[in-house]
C-alpha cells in the first residue's frame, strides 16, 4: 500500500488498526469463553435431577415436606368440618 496517496484522515485510520484487531481478538476470545460456560451451564441443567427425582429418593427434608403438608391438609379438612357443622347450627 502506497501510504503517499492517502489522505490524512486514511493515514490516521491505518495507525488505528493493530489496536482494532487487537480489540477484535480479544472479543473473539471472550465469545468463546462466553459459549463455553453456556455449554457448561446447560450440561449442569441437563445432569441435574428433577424435582420428582429428588422427591423419589429417600429425603428427610422433603419427608418433613411431605408430612407437614399431609398435617397441613388434615387441619383444613377439620377446620372446614368444623365451619360446615357452625353453619349447619346457625340454618336450624
Amino acid at each position: 500500500m502506497d501510504h503517499e496517496k492517502l489522505d490524512d484522515d486514511q493515514r490516521r485510520t491505518l495507525k488505528t488498526l493493530p489496536s482494532l484487531e487487537a480489540v477484535q481478538k480479544e472479543l473473539k476470545d471472550v465469545k468463546n469463553l462466553i459459549e463455553s460456560h453456556e455449554a457448561d451451564l446447560a450440561r449442569g441443567i441437563a445432569e441435574a435431577p428433577t424435582f420428582d427425582d429428588l422427591a423419589t429418593k429417600s429425603n428427610p427434608v422433603v419427608e418433613h415436606l411431605q408430612k407437614r403438608l399431609r398435617s397441613s391438609e388434615q387441619e383444613d379438612i377439620s377446620h372446614n368440618e368444623l365451619c360446615k357443622n357452625g353453619l349447619r347450627k346457625i340454618e336450624r
